[in-house]
């Protein structure tokens, strides 16, 4: 349900060509570690590994569909205007999370953009494995 609202936003922006870029199930396993990211934030390891856990959950992934930086804000920018049109979570829940999930939304999408655009100009890539690789011939 939460994938379908970030798509419809996604095409209200008139940018259908992300989702011809990648898979369902990619674009799916980016949302969820997204809130995967988010949940784990309360335990002192995930904070410490903030970094080495959006480059291996996030941007190693929409690297790996082949996602431009605007592509990734999109769809960053996508994500609280559908959680906020979520009929499946009450009301009462939707406005008290609400803010909480912005700022995750947006703290995740500054950091993940910043890494990929850092990831981009040193050359680094996804390889065919979903590890990391430098660009050959630069």
């Amino acid at each position: 349900m939460y994938r379908i609202k970030v798509t419809e936003y996604i095409l209200s922006q008139s940018q259908s060509t992300i989702l011809d870029k990648g898979n369902s199930a990619g674009f799916k396993n980016i949302v969820r570690n997204i809130l995967t990211l988010g949940s784990g934030l309360t335990h002192s390891k995930d904070v410490r590994d903030i970094f080495s856990i959006l480059m291996e959950k996030i941007v190693e992934p929409c690297s790996s569909l082949s996602w431009s930086v605007a592509d990734m804000e999109l769809v960053f920018s996508g994500l609280s205007p559908a959680f906020n049109d979520l009929s499946s979570i009450s009301p009462n829940l939707r406005k008290r999370y609400q803010s909480s999930f912005a700022r995750l939304a947006s703290g995740v999408k500054l950091a993940a953009v910043r890494l990929y655009q850092t990831t981009i100009s040193a050359g680094v890539v996804v390889n065919s494995s979903g590890g990391l690789g430098l660009l050959t011939g630069r």
